[in-house]
C-alpha cells in the first residue's frame, strides 16, 4: 500500500509540472511585411488556455483527496491489525487459563467474530483499491488528454510551435556534440488573408488543416513538422544538406500548387513560398535563432521575388 501511496505523489508532481509544460500556446499569425531580426523563435508565447490550467488543477485536487484518503485507510488499517493483534495475544493468555467445555467454546465464538470482522475490513479495503485504481486511471487518461493539448495544434493536428523549439534545440545539441547536419523550411501560404477576407474565417481554417495535411504527406518518416503560428509551418529535416531540402521543399511547393482547394464548391486557388537554411559548418558558432533568422529572410526573399518559390539562405 505505500508504494501506491508514493505512486499517486509522484503522480502529484508531474501534474504540477504540466502547468510548466503547456505554458505556450500557437502565436497569433503574422503578415507578410518583412521579418523582424529581434523577433526571433526564442520568443515566449502566450499564457497557457483556461481549460488547460482548470484540468491541472482539477486532477491535482483529485490525486490530493485520493492521498489523503488513502493516508487515512493505511492508518485505519494499521490500527485494526494492531488491535487484533492484541486481542489475539489476550485470547492466546486465556487459553491457558480455561478449564471447561464451555470457556472454550466461549473463545471460540470470539474467535470466529473477529474473524469476521477481519473478513468484512477485508473486503472494504479491496473495494476502496479497486476505486482508488479507476481514479488514477481517469487522471491518466486526463493527463494524455493534456499532454495532446499541450504538444499538438488545436487546428491541424500537428506538433506547435513549443514542440518545434524543443525539437530544434535537441537538433542543435546533436549538431555541436556530433556534428549531425540538418536544415529547415519555413513554409507560408501566400496571400492567406485574402482567403480568410474573401471566404471567411472557416475557409481559412479548412486551408490550413488541408496545406498541413499535404506537407505532412509528403516528408520523410525522420522529418519533424510543426506549425509555428498562422499560416507558417516549418519543417525539420535531419541529416539534409541545403540542397536536398530545396528540392524536398520545391516538390512541396509543387505539390500544394497543383492541388485543387476548394470550400462551398468555391474553388480556392493556393501557393506556397519556402525560405530553406542550413546548420552552420561550424556549429559551435551556430545558434537555433539564427538558423531561424536565415530561413525567415530567404522566404521574405521569395515573397518580393514574387511568391510561390523557393529560396535558399546560403551560408
Amino acid at each position: 500500500m505505500p508504494g501506491i501511496a508514493i505512486a499517486i505523489v509522484i503522480g502529484v508532481a508531474a501534474f504540477i509540472g504540466i502547468k510548466i509544460w503547456i505554458a505556450q500556446q500557437n502565436p497569433a499569425p503574422r503578415t507578410e511585411a518583412k521579418p523582424n531580426p529581434a523577433a526571433q523563435i526564442s520568443k515566449p508565447a502566450t499564457e497557457a488556455s483556461t481549460e488547460q490550467l482548470e484540468a491541472v488543477d482539477r486532477i491535482k485536487q483529485v490525486l490530493q483527496d485520493l492521498i489523503r484518503n488513502f493516508t487515512q485507510n493505511t492508518d485505519q488499517l494499521n490500527n485494526d491489525a494492531l488491535a487484533y493483534n492484541t486481542s489475539l495475544e489476550r485470547h492466546k493468555e486465556s487459553l491457558q487459563k480455561l478449564v471447561t467445555i464451555e470457556d472454550l467454546r466461549e473463545l471460540e465464538r470470539s474467535l470466529l467474530q473477529q474473524v469476521d470482522e477481519i473478513q468484512t475490513a477485508n473486503q472494504t479495503y479491496r473495494r476502496q483499491l479497486v476505486e482508488v485504481n479507476n481514479k488514477v486511471k481517469t487522471q491518466q487518461q486526463e493527463l494524455e488528454r493534456l499532454h495532446t493539448v499541450a504538444t499538438k495544434d488545436f487546428l491541424t493536428d500537428i506538433p506547435n510551435r513549443r514542440v518545434l523549439e524543443e525539437r530544434l534545440n535537441e537538433m542543435m545539441q546533436l549538431a555541436r556534440r556530433h556534428g549531425h547536419l540538418f536544415s529547415i523550411i519555413v513554409f507560408d501560404i501566400d496571400h492567406f488573408k485574402k482567403v480568410n477576407d474573401t471566404h471567411g474565417h472557416l475557409a481559412g481554417d479548412r486551408i490550413l488543416k488541408a496545406v498541413a495535411h499535404s506537407i505532412d504527406q509528403q516528408r520523410r518518416s525522420t522529418d519533424f513538422l510543426a506549425r509555428y503560428g498562422g499560416e507558417e509551418f516549418v519543417l525539420v529535416l535531419p541529416e539534409t544538406s541545403l540542397d536536398q531540402a530545396g528540392v524536398l521543399a520545391d516538390k512541396i511547393r509543387r505539390k500544394v500548387g497543383n492541388s485543387k482547394f476548394t470550400f462551398e464548391q468555391a474553388p480556392i486557388p493556393i501557393t506556397l513560398s519556402a525560405g530553406a537554411s542550413q546548420i552552420d559548418s561550424d556549429a559551435e558558432s551556430d545558434t537555433v535563432d539564427e538558423l531561424f533568422k536565415r530561413a525567415d529572410a530567404a522566404l521574405y526573399r521569395a515573397k518580393e521575388n514574387g511568391r510561390n518559390r523557393v529560396e535558399l539562405a546560403q551560408p
